[in-house]
């Protein structure tokens, strides 16, 4: 009976924990072997507690937190390190501060100490049954109020710092309880302090949610200013594209009166001689790249521009996109955006640089950035930026993703030898 109730209470501790990073990370497994992971979790955690480490001892506290932040790494998708030790923290402290409410008021109630409640069987396990009932509730309830949200890079700064009052508060904690064991006189006011330092590890951690929000709404306008600024430059070479245009126009009505002249004057020669120039010079006017789609060109068109006043061999290999049902503003930010990066990149990389861009269309629209590069360190989905105040940088990369995810496309980058390429594919549909 004694290892049934240990496996239940071992069970509604990695379940808290679960119900708990649920409202703050993405689970790694979808599937059946989310819950082998919890199984094994049970079973070790079974083992280790009833036959490694026992009793409330600073050693079983320790183990328990190295525990919880173990099966927490692999249950879930942890982008940052920190804030996961931070989660398990916060949840250690909620949890610890439970079992010491409940124990000392059933204590109180009953009008006996923590230690003899501890050896009496039936009050003792009602107590415990009402703590990890109290726990799973606590945790159900921050699982709801907190919906799960794509987590941001948030600073490691900001989360060391953070970090440091809610260990400070777990060693307090455990301070009161292990002294509360000696001096059950005063658990009122170990209780009045465990109180205070709940709500101010809550507090914490809401204003740690409040600065990744506020992180995230900086970025958010920093990349609309950089949408605006990119859709600026489009117009601005929309409008060049059309007056260059009409001058063309102009210019075609005289030459063709000068060509007319010459040929009824029978200048036959110089008529052919003034023709190859026209020829000539109309190939220096002709467009780069045309895609049939006037707005890609011109986006296209326009960098490619950039990219030679720079120095750089830009190539490349494109289809029709008249067909294209995407809408265009996001085509041209992703494909914009992802321009931009290699331009610069090759700025960086110096001498012999080179741009390769792929646009085909089919039933997807596919598209491939290939440029040359100095080394790029790539962790999961992010390249950390070398830039000075980094948390103002890197927006581009990140419109980009945020439009593909939009329309559930697919991409993946890669660094090899020199070259950097970011690779991506859409469905060609709008979204409705």
């Amino acid at each position: 009976m004694e290892y049934c109730l240990s496996l239940l209470y071992v069970a509604m501790d990695e379940l808290g924990l679960i119900w708990c990073m649920d409202a703050f990370m993405e689970r790694r497994h979808k599937d059946w072997r989310f819950w082998g992971v919890f199984a094994v979790g049970l079973g070790v955690s079974f083992y280790l507690f009833n036959f490694v480490v026992s009793g409330i001892t600073v050693l079983h506290t320790l183990t328990a937190y190295a525990v919880f932040f173990i099966w927490a790494f692999l249950l879930f998708k942890a982008t940052n390190i920190t804030l996961l030790a931070l989660l398990v923290l916060i949840y250690c402290v909620v949890y610890y501060f439970i079992s010491f409410s409940v124990m000392g008021a059933s204590s109180h109630l009953l009008g006996i100490s923590v230690q003899t409640l501890r050896q009496t069987y039936f009050p003792f396990i009602a107590s415990s049954i009402i703590n990890y009932l109290l726990l799973l509730l606590i945790c159900s309830i921050a699982k709801k109020i907190h919906p799960l949200k794509r987590a941001n890079s948030i600073r490691w700064s900001i989360l060391f710092l953070t970090f440091l009052f809610p260990l400070a508060s777990f060693v307090v904690l455990l301070t009161l309880i292990f002294t509360s064991l000696n001096s059950p006189n005063n658990s009122s006011a170990f209780l009045l302090c465990g109180i205070f330092l709940v709500i101010a590890n809550i507090a914490v951690f809401l204003l740690l949610d409040w600065v990744d929000s506020s992180d995230k709404a900086i970025k958010q306008r920093l990349a609309l200013e950089q949408t605006v600024q990119l859709q600026a430059q489009n117009m601005e070479a929309l409008g060049k594209a059309y007056s260059a245009q009409r001058k063309i126009t102009h210019d075609f009505n005289s030459q063709i009166e000068t060509i007319g002249c010459l040929l009824k004057n029978g200048d036959n020669k110089d008529a052919i001689e003034f023709v190859t120039a026209l020829q000539a010079k109309q190939t220096t006017r002709s467009l780069l790249v045309n895609t049939h789609h006037p707005i890609v060109d011109a986006l296209l068109n326009q960098k490619a521009y950039i990219a030679k006043d720079k120095n750089i061999q830009i190539h490349f290999e494109v289809n029709d996109l008249s067909n294209l049902q995407l809408d265009s503003v996001d085509i041209t930010t992703i494909l914009g955006n992802l321009l931009d990066n290699a331009i610069e990149a090759c700025v960086i990389y110096g001498e012999n640089s080179q741009i390769q861009v792929k646009v085909l269309l089919g039933n997807t629209l596919f598209f491939a950035i290939r440029n040359t590069c100095k080394p790029v360190k790539i962790i999961g989905e992010y390249i950390p930026t070398t830039k000075p105040n980094a948390q103002l940088h890197g927006f581009g990369l990140e419109n980009v993703k945020t439009l593909l995810r939009k329309y559930n496309g697919e991409y993946a980058m890669e660094y090899d030898a020199g070259w950097f390429t970011f690779t991506g594919e859409i469905e060609n549909h709008p979204i409705l």
